[in-house]
């Protein structure tokens, strides 16, 4: 028994012997961290594509702090945060390369925030940290106070980042001549189109075609063509900009106009590319929804039967869409026509029809003020894509909406 004691003893020994020998290397090596209580801040929320990013410059005396965090919400969630770089940062990461003390780039740590609701604007926070930066420095960081926030914007919103500017005039023909410029937040020019409406008609808003000599056709709804000659270093005509390159209107393209406010539009290229112009910084509330139903024609069109509700005015739609079977999506300019069903070209809609005598009615219409219109042979159905999951219906009789398909 003696023995196992004595052996027993040699090996707490031994062991606490080995963890000191492990330790002893490290000590000096730690130098006491510097503390911040912050006593100033200033606080910024921006919402990037993968998460919202928030930056904090928190000041005590000589040290300043700056915290750059990534959460989900429009305001700071509480979490603790860990450090990651710029291009692998998601919610629960501090960005290095961003979060600094006193200049000096922040290499790891934690960064702890406690969060209090106050109303949907302000909330009370409390922030610890404790930072190492590249040059080895440890910092502890403590801060409470509150803060505001102000909530994104209802999902599905538009926010008009683009300038439009529009000059209207009546041409020898008699059609209604708009000279649209679009400018971007650099007022470099990102599209320019000549439109030409039908003879007495008000409003932008419309499915154009575009053809040569547009100023000189009677009828209206075309959109004049681009045009240059390099060797003399001119050119004119309608265009738009697409990833850095001038991009011309060209004959039998359709470009369609669509009306999001009364001072907002959303120009589509044959359905695909999408510029939005208007009175900068106004937000467009998307106020209605619409629900999609796909299916496949005998005539080997793609049918989409689209029901619209606008949720703040009432109004309401329904669509019988047929697209080409080529064509990806049911973005498009359809114009209406008898038995749509049949035709194997596609970009057609339905026509609306009744039988009072028989109290039966179908195909397309739309319904305002709680009356309703049938869509008639001629009638063209412009519809355009804003956002992701967003579109504007419009119709040439007068109707439009904005929605979010579910």
């Amino acid at each position: 028994m003696k023995k196992s004691i004595i052996l027993i003893g040699c090996m707490v020994l031994g062991l606490t012997s080995c963890y000191k020998s492990v330790l002893d290397p490290l000590e000096g090596k730690f130098p006491a961290p510097t503390q911040v209580n912050a006593t100033q801040v200033n606080a910024t929320a921006e919402k990037l594509d993968a998460y919202h990013l928030f930056s904090l410059d928190l000041q005590e005396g000589g040290n300043a702090v700056h915290l750059a965090l990534a959460g989900e919400k429009y305001y700071l969630p509480a979490n603790t945060y860990i450090e990651a770089e710029e291009a692998a940062a998601r919610k629960g990461n501090f960005i290095l390369g961003k979060t600094t003390v006193n200049g000096t780039r922040v290499r790891s740590g934690k960064v702890v925030v406690a969060h209090t609701p106050i109303d949907e604007i302000k909330n009370h926070y409390d922030i610890s940290a404790v930072l190492f930066l590249d040059n080895g420095d440890p910092y502890t960081l403590s801060w409470s106070g509150d803060l505001d926030f102000y909530p994104d914007p209802v999902e599905g919103d538009i926010v008009v980042e683009n300038t439009l500017m529009e000059e209207v005039s009546t041409t020898e023909a008699g059609t209604v001549k708009h000279v649209v410029t679009i400018l971007d937040a650099d007022d470099a020019v990102t599209a320019y189109f000549e439109f030409y409406a039908a003879p007495g008609t008000t409003g932008l808003a419309g499915s154009y075609t575009c053809i040569e000599y547009a100023e000189n056709d009677p009828d209206g709804w075309v959109v004049s063509n681009g045009w240059s000659f390099p060797d003399w270093g001119i050119a004119g005509g309608s265009y738009y900009m697409k990833d850095g390159a001038h991009v011309d209107i060209q004959p039998g393209q359709v470009v369609c106009v669509a009306a999001l406010s009364a001072t907002a539009y959303a120009i589509s290229i044959d359905g695909e590319d999408v510029i939005v112009g208007g009175v900068p910084g106004e937000a467009i509330v998307v106020p209605g929804q619409a629900s999609v139903e796909a299916s496949t024609t005998e005539a080997g069109t793609n049918k989409y039967v689209v029901n619209v509700t606008d949720e703040e005015s009432g109004d309401s739609a329904y669509f019988e869409l047929y697209a080409p079977g080529t064509a990806v999506g049911f973005a498009g300019s359809y114009t209406c026509i008898e038995y749509a069903e049949n035709d194997p070209d596609g970009w057609v809609v339905s026509n609306g029809w009744s039988f009072p005598d028989w109290g039966i009615a179908g195909g397309s219409h739309y319904v305002t003020g709680g009356v309703q219109t049938d869509l008639a042979v001629g009638d063209v159905v412009n519809v355009t894509p804003i956002g992701e999951g967003m579109y504007s219906f419009a119709v040439s009789s007068g109707f439009s909406v904005l929605v979010k398909v579910q």
